[in-house]
């Protein structure tokens, strides 16, 4: 152990950077990984990335998956000083790995901060507990955001405060401020830590007014380059009132309301997760935590904010929890914390083994595995997605699905289905309409029970009810033909050569093949035609038709299960009914529908795999999996019975 000791104190340097540059390759590989796996499908990377390409051919800010500026979203002026590096490679790559060395270059002031308080080898420790960091590795594979790069920067800032060079701290944290103007939070409460520390009067004043200003400044030009003339996010705090005014009124004269938004149980398990992988050890120096107050205030006050510990969102709340942490170790190792500090050897098990399950248990580490073992149903699907997008033209102003978003994103126009499924733009009520020089879609019709799980209840069942229309509408207005279907991806174009029908309404359809009357709640399913494999491919074309016996109240979806010869499901996925283009709240009594699919199906089928479909009625929510990608998660289902079984 002595060696090991003396080791590391002679080469900590040294091993710091074989830290950084390990965990810098590590992360690069894992998100390159994930975006040729099509795994960032949340907007934000789609939405970055846009508006760097844009700004890269001199059209600052601009986008239009949130029209029109980026300004209108967040105060960010330290884009134009990332341009230059993007413009080196223009691709969401660039953006990714850009944000892994940021995030492992934090550790160099963090060594630093930890060195001027603590004995070797303990800076070089907590550099390496800063990579382990679950809230590090989530930030990383959760798209990608400015928001690191403030991170760094106010690392860098609370380094100068400790060294006490004003200039420099003055600098990094006007730096800092240019990254989005919430960071203005943290800045401001450096002068309450001067003033805790008996500082002079600069470093008491100066960081609370440019803070201040800045902040103002910035909430003026958000609120004039929004769409909604006003700071969107503030819908976030709604149970407060309808404007900032009534919200700080409210706040302090309702106490009792107040109180128990803060102290709800989302709240408190949010602050012990905050803390937990740090051992509480941040509790012991709790001055250093005001540097996050205001931010931790802001999820407290918000919505439930356990989410948040697995996006970009905790990067604010990071430095003054690793700051306290730095200086609470101090307190145990130099005696000030005195029922801790005759335990040493127990407090470090139990720092170690809190890093080590945190590390396990609430990163992303686990999802690295479970993701590489794909099926090989999988791995096709994600070269027909791929095939699919080398069919679209970087000149094309289009609208597409989650996942081709991010991929197309490197364009001057580009929109999401899924807000003008909505109709609206993002926390208004102003509409998203899709411009008239618009010339394909881009489809995967999974979404549309994305969309269903997402809209369906209560607050946004209107908007969901009529998406389908919206859609209608749009390929109608636009002329967009369907010139490509594979499952449930498909392309539809302007003027398209091509006119592929994919359900139909009539009174009376002739040309069922296979009648099989089955009766299902409020749907009565007639037969099908053309269920047979093409040769030398795994695609299975097939014409249902259905007839609804009354107005249905709800919307059903397809579940697709193949059996092998012992009843054993091989495989199951689910399919929007009508490809969620004519829903079932559409059907009118006595109407009758046909709908074609192109199932694709898993290759080397074994002898006596049989096909079933069925009409389910599904309970839905979307959630992040381990590498924090969106994913659509089935809590229950409402199975309505089996309408046709197949031999394959």
């Amino acid at each position: 152990m002595k060696r090991l000791m003396e080791y590391l104190n002679r080469h900590d340097k040294q091993l710091l950077w074989l830290f950084i540059i390990s965990y810098f390759l590590i992360f690069s590989t894992i998100t390159i990984w994930k975006y040729f796996h099509l795994g960032y499908n949340s907007l934000d990377l789609a939405i970055f990335n846009q508006v760097f390409f844009n700004s890269s051919h001199g059209d600052l800010w601009q986008m239009t998956i949130h029209p029109n500026l980026y300004l209108g979203d967040h105060f960010a002026l330290i884009i134009p000083l990332l341009v230059p590096i993007y413009s080196l490679f223009r691709n969401p790559l660039n953006l990714l790995i850009m944000q892994t060395a940021i995030l492992a270059l934090t550790t160099l002031p963090i060594f630093l901060i930890a060195k001027k308080i603590l004995a070797k080898p303990w800076p070089l420790v907590i550099a390496l507990i800063w990579l382990l960091s679950p809230y590090v590795q989530n930030i990383n594979l959760f798209e990608f955001h400015l928001l690191p790069l403030a991170t760094f920067l106010v690392f860098w800032t609370f380094y100068f405060y400790q060294i006490k060079k004003f200039g420099l701290f003055l600098t990094l944290a006007c730096l800092s401020l240019l990254v989005r103007e919430d960071v203005a939070l943290t800045i401001f409460m450096f002068s309450i830590l001067a003033l805790i520390d008996k500082r002079s009067l600069k470093w008491k004043a100066w960081p609370s007014l440019i803070s201040t200003i800045y902040f103002i400044i910035a909430l003026k030009f958000i609120s004039f380059f929004t769409p909604t003339g006003s700071y969107k996010f503030i819908k976030y705090y709604a149970w407060l009132g309808d404007s900032l005014s009534e919200m700080m009124i409210n706040f302090f004269s309702q106490p009792l309301n107040t109180l128990g938004h803060i102290l709800a149980l989302h709240n408190i398990v949010f602050t012990l997760a905050l803390l937990m992988p740090l051992a509480f050890v941040s509790l012991f120096r709790p001055k250093y935590l005001l540097i996050s107050l205001l931010v931790y205030t802001q999820f407290i006050l918000g919505p439930n904010p356990t989410i948040v510990l697995q996006m970009h969102y905790t990067s604010l709340l990071l430095p003054g929890i690793f700051i306290a942490f730095i200086f609470g170790l101090q307190a145990i190792f130099d005696g000030k914390i005195k029922w801790l500090s005759k335990y040493k050897e127990l407090s470090i098990l139990i720092l170690a083994l809190a890093v080590i399950y945190s590390f396990v248990t609430m990163g992303p580490i686990l999802g690295i595995f479970e993701k590489t073992k794909q099926s090989d149903y999988a791995k096709e699907v994600l070269e027909l997605k791929k095939e699919l997008l080398s069919e679209v033209g970087d000149d094309k102003s289009l609208a597409a699905t989650y996942e081709f978003l991010t991929p197309l994103s490197g364009r001057p126009k580009i929109y999401s289905l899924h807000y003008a499924f909505m109709g609206q733009k993002q926390l208004s009520n102003l509409g998203y309409g899709l411009p008239a020089d618009l010339d394909m879609l881009v489809v995967d019709f999974n979404d549309f029970l994305v969309y269903q799980s997402q809209l369906d209840y209560a607050t946004k069942r209107e908007l969901y009810l009529a998406g389908d229309d919206r859609l209608r509408k749009i390929i109608k207005d636009h002329s967009l033909r369907l010139t490509r279907i594979i499952d449930t991806l498909a392309i539809f174009e302007k003027n398209g050569n091509q006119n592929i029908e994919l359900y139909q309404t009539a009174s009376q359809f002739d040309d069922i093949k296979n009648s099989n009357q089955v009766r299902l709640e409020g749907i009565e399913f007639l037969g099908w035609s053309n269920a047979s494999k093409k040769e030398n491919n795994n695609i299975l074309p097939i014409s249902l038709y259905f007839k609804a016996q009354a107005k249905l109240d709800r919307d059903y979806q397809i579940k697709l299960i193949i059996k092998d010869g012992q009843k054993k499901i091989i495989h199951q996925k689910f399919y929007p009914l009508a490809y969620g283009l004519y829903p079932g709240h559409e059907w009118q009594a006595g109407e009758k529908i046909k709908i074609n699919y192109w199932f694709l199906m898993p290759k080397k089928l074994p002898l006596g795999s049989q096909l079933e479909l069925s009409l389910v009625n599904l309970n839905s929510y979307t959630a992040l999996d381990r590498l924090r990608t969106t994913i659509l998660k089935i809590k229950e289902k409402e199975d309505l019975g089996v309408f046709l079984n197949l031999e394959l």
